[in-house]
Parts: structure tokens; sequence; C-alpha cells
């Protein structure tokens, strides 16, 4: 209690910063009723600049008039002092958890005859799960596509490089970073004899042709090598050849009886920096992806890959890593085959969001696979 009454004499004297919390002790500490402030949206608004009428509004209910206007002159004198957190207390909760961050990539290559038709949806889609369902900041996404105005968020070489710096950038143990690429992948030439195939495994910027494709090397060195320990990075690439893009050591792959089974490939990998990376890939090094409008009846453009993620997850379905691999092994399978499948109706409402209809009826070589710095149990629960 006496460290509580200091802190609330700190407080008024403006030598400490308010967030919610502390405005419900002070008005507690006021003699005001708190309930209907404690339970209003202040838990999802800047403090600093909230309105007079929020404020009267708030602390209406069960507080004589004098009361209110009690309240009122001294949120002014706070104000003035300019000691209010100014950061939603959704924010500041997930400050405390650890930090969330995402680049999400779509590369259609408009007018050129490698041109794509669902890669933005991707990054919609992707981001719409991040943030209704994982509890992602908006402002904590970047997403990198065509369809931007400013040159920065184009997706060329020099941009995703530049990115993925800024993903990785001040990032502290117990933060989680989400990278997406949806594009095509392909395959070049390695001459240093670390590929066991003899190619490193690229993915293609819009400007491949000029500024040149960026290998798994290249995405390692940015994305895998600077993870600090403490660090989660989850990855989606949904590109073809993208197996094994990022270089990670342990790899998984379905069993005869469709279980999925951890591999192990060091010898042509490198190491990490100490935290902890998975990646989700639409295909192995050998199979091609498929960017289509058949999973949502020919409404709305996809990639395959990204389809059955956010599918599996929609549904409640995936709540561990075998279950989602599973899951979107399955779809495939289904996909391949010709059946219909209509989104789910419950979940976040992704789907009814942004898609509709049903799929099937075209075959899709691809299966899907997980790779990763580190082998763990696949009943581990799936956290982004």
């Amino acid at each position: 209690m006496v460290a509580e009454a200091e802190r609330i004499d700190r407080l008024a004297k403006g030598t400490a910063q308010w967030n919610a919390e502390d405005v419900v002790a002070w008005l507690v500490g006021m003699g005001v009723n708190a309930t209907v402030f404690q339970t209003y949206e202040i838990e999802g608004k800047d403090l600093q600049t909230l309105k007079e009428k929020e404020i009267r509004s708030m602390v209406a209910t069960n507080n004589t008039p004098e009361q209110v206007e009690k309240v009122v002159e001294a949120w002014k004198g706070l104000k003035k002092k300019d000691v209010l957190d100014s950061t939603p207390k959704n924010v500041q909760s997930q400050q405390k958890k650890g930090k969330k961050k995402a680049l999400l990539v779509g590369c259609l290559y408009r007018g050129t005859r490698n041109q794509l038709q669902g890669c933005v949806n991707d990054n919609k889609y992707i981001q719409y799960m991040l943030v209704q369902r994982y509890e992602y900041h908006p402002s904590n996404i970047m997403m990198l596509n065509d369809h931007q105005q400013d040159p920065k968020y184009l997706p060329t070489r020099n941009n995703i490089l530049n990115a993925c710096t800024w993903l990785l950038r001040d990032s502290k143990p117990g933060d989680r970073l989400f990278f997406q690429f949806s594009g095509h992948g392909s395959k070049e030439r390695d001459y240093s004899g670390a590929e066991l195939d003899g190619y490193n495994e690229t993915i293609l910027p819009i400007d491949f042709k000029r500024a040149g494709m960026i290998s798994d090397d290249t995405l390692h060195n940015y994305l895998v090598k600077p993870l600090r320990k403490g660090v989660v990075l989850h990855a989606l690439a949904d590109s073809c050849h993208s197996g094994t893009v990022l270089d990670l050591p342990y790899i998984t792959e379905p069993d005869y009886s469709n279980f999925f089974m951890w591999k192990y490939a060091a010898a042509r990998y490198k190491a990490g920096g100490g935290g902890d990376a998975v990646l989700f890939s639409s295909s192995r090094d050998n199979q091609t992806s498929a960017d289509t409008s058949s999973f949502t009846g020919g409404i709305a453009a996809t990639g395959a890959m990204t389809y059955c993620f956010i599918k599996a997850v929609e549904s409640k379905s995936a709540n561990t890593y075998g279950e989602l691999l599973v899951s979107m092994y399955s779809t495939l399978r289904k996909a391949a085959a010709g059946q219909q499948m209509a989104p789910s109706a419950g979940g976040f409402g992704m789907f009814s969001f942004l898609l509709s209809g049903g799929m099937g009826g075209q075959a899709f070589n691809q299966c899907p696979q997980m790779s990763s710095t580190e082998m763990f149990d696949l009943k581990k629960s799936l956290k982004l």
C-alpha cells in the first residue's frame, strides 16, 4: 500500500508516466466510482488525446456532478503536464510480452509475362489474420507489393532487403517476428559446393531481371543469422522451389501415413545467431507452387499455400505445428482430387471478410513443408 501511495504521489507530481491502470487507481483514490471507466474503451485509446466529453462519459455513472467536475479539472491538469501515456493499453500489454512485427511481400510482376494474380491478396489475408487473431498492431506490419504508390514500398530487391533489416532491428528476447513472401521462386547454380543439388533456391523481386534474384544464402544472412537468442521468427514462403529458402537445418516431411517427421540436413546449412526461425514453405525444392482462384470459387486469386495456411488457422484445427502441417497437406490433397470445400464459418471471419465459395478442380503438385533452426515436438502449441 505504501508503494502504491508513493506511486500515486509521483504521478500527481508529474514525475512518472500514467497508463490506464494508473488512471483507474487515481480515480479510486479520489473517491470516484471507476467501474465504468475501467471497462470503457480507454484500454484501446491514446490517453493523451482523450476529449473532455469522453472523460465525462466515463465517470458519469454512479458519481455526483461534483465528482465529475473534480475529475475533469484534474484531467486537464494532467494533460497540461503531458504525463499521460500515449500508448494504448493493448499495445502496452504486447510490449510487456514482447514486440510483434511483420514484413509481408507480394510480387505480381505486372505487365510482364511472369505476371501473377493472387500475391497482393495473400498479403492482405495474412495481414488480417495477424491483426485479428494474433494481435499484431497494424503500425508494426510493413507491406511491400505492386499496389503501393510510394516507391519505398514496392517489392524491389533493395527494398526487400532493407525491409528485412527493419524487421529485425532493435529486436529483443520475447519478440515475435513474421515474414511472408508470395511470388515467383527459382534456382540458380551454386558454385560453392554447399548445396546438395548444386543449386541455390531463390525468390524473385519485381526487378529481378535488372537487380538479380535473392538467394537462400542472402535471406539466411538477413533473417536468420542476426536473430538474437529469445527472438522467434516465423516465415511463410508461397513460391516455387521454396522448401529450403532460409537454409534452415531441420526439415519436416510426411511419412507413409501422412504424419510429419523431422529430417536432418545440417551438412548444407549455416548456423543462425541464437534465435529460433521456423519456415513454412509451399513446396519442396523440386516442386512448383500454384497461383490460382480455384480455391475461392473463382472470386479471389490466392497462393495455394497461403490459402491452406489461413484455412487451418481459421478452422481452429491447427493448435499445434503438427496439426497445421497435416491440415494444409489434407487441403492440398483434396484440391488435387478436385473435391469441394467451403470456407469455415467460425474463427475470426477471415473467409467471410475476403473469400467465399469453394475450391477444387485443379491439381496441385505441392507438399507443405516446415523447416527450423531446431527440432522440436510437433505437438508444441502454435504461437505466431
